[in-house]
């Protein structure tokens, strides 16, 4: 559980900055390195900070789009995406899309590149529908799919085919029912 003390947000077991895990997480430490630097907390705790972090935090206005998510198609005519750079906040948002529906995955990276594909499929299911989602992750990593690969919204029926669309919508079914 989170809770508000006179310097921030903590953790209640142990009561560990939610600031300092998720600080240790945006400068690469793995879940292991992060359960040994506070023995207090759980896998649950250190996911449960991420999700507080990332339901609270802006992504920052004042920062151009390379700085806060760069993607580069290293797939030529196939579109296969590569994330060159990736703002913290971004990052923790992208952990947490991933995790509220992988909740059997506990690597940061995998968590990201699972929010990364749920927020590319989200961008063109709305597109299709010609709705725009109202997220600062989801407008962001629109604008980088326009930048980076403007032909991923002209071909949707294979975009959502190549992110494999049917397991995505499973798993998000089975989140949903559970919730």
């Amino acid at each position: 559980m989170i809770e508000r003390r006179h310097k921030g947000f903590v953790i209640e077991k142990g009561l560990v900055p939610v600031a300092n895990v998720c600080e240790s997480i945006g400068t690469g430490k793995s879940m292991d390195d992060i359960l040994k630097m506070y023995p207090t907390l759980g896998m649950a705790d250190v996911f449960e900070a991420i999700e507080f972090y990332a339901l609270n935090t802006q992504i920052p206005a004042n920062m151009n789009q390379d700085q806060l998510l760069k993607l580069v198609n290293v797939g030529g005519d196939d579109i296969v995406l590569e994330v060159t750079n990736i703002n913290q906040v971004v990052f923790l948002k992208l952990v947490e899309l991933g995790k509220r529906y992988y909740r059997r995955v506990s690597n940061f990276a995998t968590c990201m590149n699972n929010g990364l594909r749920i927020s590319c499929l989200e961008n063109i299911m709305a597109a299709e529908e010609d709705r725009v989602l109202e997220n600062d992750l989801h407008d962001l990593v629109r604008q980088c799919l326009m930048e980076t690969t403007p032909d991923i919204f002209d071909n949707p029926a294979q975009t959502k085919e190549d992110l494999d669309i049917e397991e995505y919508l499973a798993t998000k079914e089975k989140y949903e029912t559970k919730v």
